[in-house]
């Protein structure tokens, strides 16, 4: 299965849950609830909104990497590779579950 493929999957799942929608984010697609986004597809891998520490424990373990945009580094934003040690499901359930929390305030 590629990317694109596992990400779709991943898309039609999602996106029956209440307030969840596609869009573009950063010149890719992406999964928001409301106006925030917690999920994109980006070069191959899943990107996903997670609390700081979560991220660098994850990055830690060597799970994947933080995203970055031209030379800032995304501190809440995970990469994992579709062959990575991460579910991806797990991940994007997590990053909405992030997501819920921050819009509760």
């Amino acid at each position: 299965m590629t990317p694109e493929e596992a990400y779709d999957r991943l898309v039609g799942q999602l996106t029956a849950r209440p307030g969840v929608a596609s869009g573009r984010m950063m010149a890719s697609d992406g999964l928001r609830l409301g106006d925030k986004y917690f999920a994109m597809l980006h070069k191959g891998d899943l990107v996903v909104k997670l609390p700081a520490a979560r991220v660098q424990e994850l990055v830690g373990r060597g799970a994947g990497g933080q995203l970055t945009s031209g030379r800032r580094v995304m501190r809440e934003w995970f990469t994992a590779p579709l062959d990575g040690p991460e579910d991806w499901r797990g991940l994007a359930d997590e990053a909405l579950a992030y997501a819920r929390e921050l819009a509760a305030g």
